[in-house]
């Protein structure tokens, strides 16, 4: 049998996860991000993949390689974050860096979202198929893999959060509508609360508040128009969702669908009962990470 190892980097936390060519998750292992400098965010790395070799009793000679998930731009043929919002790694080389302290045959290097997009392939696709995925949290972006390739364009697709989007008379970027940070901030102006966050925006809807109801509906509407703008260019097999905002508000997502339902193709009809939240929340990031090195 043979092993691989996946690392998901943010800006808060870095999980690494140890996984069998079956795909079978046997450790993980999370420590915070030290985001303080290059250098100490990744020794947060280098610490948390030696956690796991401990914690799991193996050796890095016997891990075929080590899938790693960035956030923003990444030069997947150099294995460079080339560079990112939320952490201080700006032109680092993390393949290089990795192979030095490491003594593995393999190392791929990907945005994050990709890396849990190959997850959701993993789980949900067939071959021939195209999977999108789709993650909203404090942002919000997606991957598109085709047959368990991303489609990546010139190396900066999926953006979906950074749509240009007409709200309330002006141009904005989609994820400051739709993202649990636009949901919220949409919350504390309406509600003048300060503390409001997105969970708290849908407790309120859960409970019947209007305010909140105007709130979840509208958005839900304009994400629904962005996600068929998606279907209609690449008519995707499946489309999985991931992302706290829809991990813990599944009924968010039925409304999706019935915002989308009346201006669908026919011929579009079949993604409504392939549109699914995804499994293993927290964890996909890591092991798309780990199973990109078997594919």
């Amino acid at each position: 049998m043979k092993y691989s190892i996946g690392v998901d980097i943010g800006g808060t936390k870095v999980l690494s996860a140890l996984m069998d060519d079956t795909d079978k998750v046997h450790e993980t292992v999370e420590i915070p991000s030290d985001i303080k400098t290059e250098e100490t965010l990744f020794q947060s790395v280098t610490s948390s993949v030696n956690m796991l070799l401990e914690k799991s009793g193996k050796i890095s000679g016997e891990i075929a390689g080590i899938g790693v998930g960035v956030p923003g731009f990444v030069d997947t043929d150099k294995g460079v974050a080339v560079y990112q919002s939320n952490i201080p790694w700006e032109n680092f080389n993390v393949s290089e860096r990795l192979s030095e302290v490491f003594k593995v045959s393999e190392i791929k290097v990907d945005n994050d979202v990709a890396m849990a997009g190959y997850h959701a392939f993993k789980t949900v696709g067939n071959p021939g198929e195209t999977v999108i995925y789709i993650t909203v949290s404090t942002g919000m972006a997606c991957a598109v893999i085709h047959d368990g390739i991303r489609l990546s364009g010139h190396g900066f697709s999926g953006e979906l959060g950074h749509v240009i989007v007409e709200w309330d008379g002006e141009h904005r970027r989609l994820e400051h509508i739709v993202s649990g940070t636009g949901i919220g901030r949409l919350g504390r102006e309406i509600y003048g609360d300060d503390t409001l966050k997105a969970e708290d925006v849908f407790k309120k809807y859960d409970n019947g508040d209007p305010e909140a109801l105007k709130i979840i509906e509208t958005t839900a509407e304009l994400f629904a128009k962005n996600i068929y703008t998606l279907i209609a260019l690449m008519d995707p097999h499946k489309i999985v969702f991931g992302g706290s905002v829809m991990v813990y508000q599944p009924a968010y997502l039925e409304m999706i669908k019935e915002k989308m339902t009346p201006f669908m193709l026919q011929g579009h009809m079949h993604i409504l009962d392939n549109m699914t939240v995804t499994e293993g929340e927290g964890i996909q990031g890591a092991a798309g990470a780990a199973m990109s090195i078997f594919k």
